[in-house]
């Protein structure tokens, strides 16, 4: 007998908010407290900024893919109103942050010399 082998779409989910948290907090250290552990953050946000609109793509991909899941299981995730309230504002605040990288990084772009 075939074993059928199934996705765990939750668990990837899961992978993908704590992932774009740890993405945002890089972002905000490097970008706004680069003077403190400049040894670890100042090689990660370089690296980051390197490759700015294939993150930009990933991130957002990643911000409606955890949308999605958010309106889809609303209901299931009722049951637990503790769970749906910090998934809510997760995902909220994911967007405000996605809004507001969008606003500084075309800042700076706009003041880059000619």
């Amino acid at each position: 007998m075939k074993k059928e082998t199934r996705t765990n779409w939750s668990l990837l989910l899961k992978i993908a908010l704590i992932s774009l948290i740890v993405y945002n907090l890089i972002f905000i250290w490097g970008k706004f407290f680069n003077s403190f552990l400049t040894g670890f953050i100042a090689p990660v946000f370089n690296a980051l900024q390197a490759s700015l609109m294939a993150f930009t793509l990933f991130e957002l991909i990643g911000i409606i893919s955890i949308f999605v899941d958010l309106m889809g299981r609303w209901e299931k995730l009722g049951e637990n109103k503790s769970m749906r309230k910090l998934r809510t504002v997760l995902v909220a605040v994911l967007i405000m942050a996605f809004i507001f990288k969008g606003f500084i990084n075309y800042l700076d772009s706009a003041y880059l010399d000619s």
